[in-house]
C-alpha cells in the first residue's frame, strides 16, 4: 500500500517530529503552496492552527515556507 500525507481526512496526519511532520517537510510544503498560488495571481494566504504545542512551529515553518517567493 502506497503510504499518503494526505490521510483519509483533511490535512497533513503524522506524529509530530517524523516524516512528513517535520519542519524542513513543512517549510517546502509551504514554499510549494506558494509557488502554486502566486501562479494564479492571488497570492493571499490564511493560516489556522490549534492548540497543540507542536501547531507554533509548524505555523512558524509554513509562513517560512509561504515568505520564501517573496
Amino acid at each position: 500500500m502506497k503510504k499518503r500525507i494526505f490521510g483519509e481526512t483533511d490535512g497533513i496526519r503524522a506524529e509530530v517530529g517524523k516524516s512528513p511532520l517535520r519542519p524542513n517537510i513543512i517549510t517546502e510544503l509551504g514554499r510549494i503552496i506558494a509557488e502554486k498560488q502566486n501562479a494564479d495571481g492571488t497570492g493571499k494566504f490564511a493560516l489556522g492552527r490549534d492548540t497543540r504545542e507542536s501547531g507554533l512551529w509548524i505555523l512558524d515553518c509554513m509562513k517560512q515556507g509561504l515568505g520564501s517567493e517573496h
